[in-house]
């Protein structure tokens, strides 16, 4: 094929006569006979109209990428690309602005006990840990709070001190309060170590007897009563 066989479709407007081929003896008897135009008793020369419409699916994506290429794209300039970048940001940091300004949710409280009087804050059912709050020792028959391994400080709800050969319970830092497991007494120039209230008990530490009048050292086992009270 060479370049005269298509001047139809680089120059579709001008319309030059067309001069078919001759094929050989043998192979136009064949064409002539499979044929169904040149076997057609009425012959019409190729006009110009046959050849655009054979060719026409071909001269489509030319045309369209011709129109394609003449479109004007739409352009942006350097301003508006800018301005466009700084509206983003503002947006984003007075997004941030809402979101920090936000107040936190505030954390409520627990509920006051229930008992009359008491000011202290409610641990379980309504009730502080003085009051009978809190998690109870698995001991059978023991109302007590528990303290460790579900176990109130009776009942083996305690460590043992790790000073070696101490069998006594440790009470701070995994020592008891002969080895350091406890604070010092606030009391000048004393060495004992402190109980409740930052005082041992010869400086008025500790909890007191509830009986009237008495400031013996009371015990939990007695129900706040020193011994002598306890079994009176």
């Amino acid at each position: 094929m060479c370049k005269a066989d298509i001047s139809f479709l680089l120059n579709p407007l001008a319309q030059a006569p067309m001069t078919p081929d001759r094929a050989p003896a043998s192979s136009a008897s064949l064409f002539h006979s499979l044929s169904p135009i040149m076997s057609s008793p009425e012959r019409s020369p190729v006009s110009y109209a046959s050849h655009r419409r054979l060719a026409a699916p071909y001269m489509a994506p030319l045309e369209q990428r011709r129109s394609l290429s003449k479109r004007a794209r739409p352009t942006m300039s350097m301003a508006a690309l800018c301005s466009e970048c700084f509206s983003s940001s503002d947006d984003e940091l007075s997004d941030a602005s809402v979101s920090a300004s936000a107040s936190p949710p505030r954390k409520t409280h627990s509920p006051a006990c229930q008992i009359e009087g008491c000011k202290n804050l409610s641990v379980s059912r309504g009730l502080c840990v003085r009051h009978g709050g809190g998690s109870k020792c698995t001991e059978p028959g023991c109302n007590t709070r528990a303290k460790l391994y579900q176990r109130c400080f009776q009942h083996g709800g305690y460590k043992m001190c790790t000073e070696p050969g101490c069998t006594k319970k440790a009470k701070r830092y995994g020592h008891c309060w002969s080895h350091g497991g406890g604070h010092i007494c606030e009391a000048p120039e004393c060495t004992k170590v402190s109980t409740q209230g930052g005082f041992c008990w010869a400086h008025g530490g500790g909890n007191r007897c509830k009986h009237e009048g008495c400031n013996r050292r009371s015990y939990q086992k007695y129900d706040y009563f020193c011994m002598r009270h306890a079994t009176a």
